[in-house]
């Protein structure tokens, strides 16, 4: 007897053309989700690629969210909360029951998501709204928290170290393949350039 083969859509994202090239690549990501596909069962239909943050108020995987609201797919793709949202509990919980609604499964390849739901009422053979849940609801949601918490820490310390350097004396720019720290000299203004190696200064923002 021959098993149906489910449907699957790959979300993949990177905030910063510089982040997909020293880690965490959109290829590394597609290559693991695929293998992910195959351990379901499931064929991608589509290969969804941002190069985004995903912190803000526009959540580039609402496309793809969109995708499976007119297309039938049975997973929703992800290497970890943090390539699905940057956004916090609230975001994560607003994309996520979209897919529910559209009977999508949200999978991430590191097993924080759980596909087990559980009817409190099971043994009595009654369901209501509030009686199912996911046992695995407040890990997700402690998860999608830590994933916006760390674009707090990572821009505290770009930034401070950018004020330092100013109350130093040296101007701060950016520069596409390094920090450009300048330093004013006498009467002239005479720009001083100092290339500082600080990997988290190399490009803005990365998370």
């Amino acid at each position: 007897m021959s098993i149906t083969m489910k449907k699957a859509v790959i979300a993949v994202r990177v905030s910063s053309t510089k982040q997909g090239l020293v880690g965490d690549s959109p290829e590394d990501q597609k290559m693991l989700l695929e293998k992910l596909a195959i351990t379901l069962n499931a064929k991608a239909l589509k290969v969804f690629k941002f190069v985004q943050s995903a912190s803000g108020d526009i959540q580039p995987n609402q496309e793809a969210i969109d995708y499976c609201k007119n297309h039938k797919v049975d997973y929703f793709l992800i290497k970890s909360i943090d390539r699905f949202t940057r956004g916090g509990a609230y975001y994560y919980e607003f994309l996520k029951s979209q897919l529910t609604k559209y009977g999508v499964q949200l999978v991430d390849a590191y097993g924080i998501v759980g596909r087990q739901t559980i009817n409190t009422l099971d043994h009595l053979d009654i369901e209501y709204k509030w009686s199912r849940y996911s046992p695995t609801k407040n890990s997700e949601m402690l998860e999608a928290e830590r994933a916006k918490d760390e674009v707090r820490d990572i821009l505290t310390r770009m930034i401070g170290a950018e004020i330092r350097y100013t109350r130093l004396g040296y101007a701060v720019s950016v520069s596409y393949t390094h920090l450009d720290v300048y330093k004013r000299q006498g009467q002239e203004n005479y720009l001083n350039y100092l290339r500082v190696g600080f990997l988290i200064f190399q490009s803005l923002p990365v998370y």
